[in-house]
């Protein structure tokens, strides 16, 4: 039997400017905090400071917004 490694329930997550977040491990739903900087998604448009956007699983989050300041999120796997 294959098992997953543990994945915390509540993280903070530092990214730098102009990355994209990729697809989230494990295949779960999760919800993301933006703490600092700003992210962009295609679909979902412009997350700020103080928004809670939802991360299903297997979807790229978007991109950190390039130029800005560090984007700093809390990431909740539910």
């Amino acid at each position: 039997m294959v098992q997953r490694a543990a994945w915390p329930r509540r993280l903070i997550v530092r990214v730098a400017p102009g990355a994209v977040i990729p697809s989230r491990y494990p295949h779960s739903e999760a919800r993301v905090l933006v703490l600092q900087g700003g992210l962009s998604h295609e679909e979902t448009g412009a997350a700020r400071p103080g928004d809670l956007v939802p991360w299903p699983s297997g979807t790229t989050l978007g991109v950190a917004e390039p130029g800005g300041p560090e984007l700093i999120l809390a990431v909740l796997n539910q």
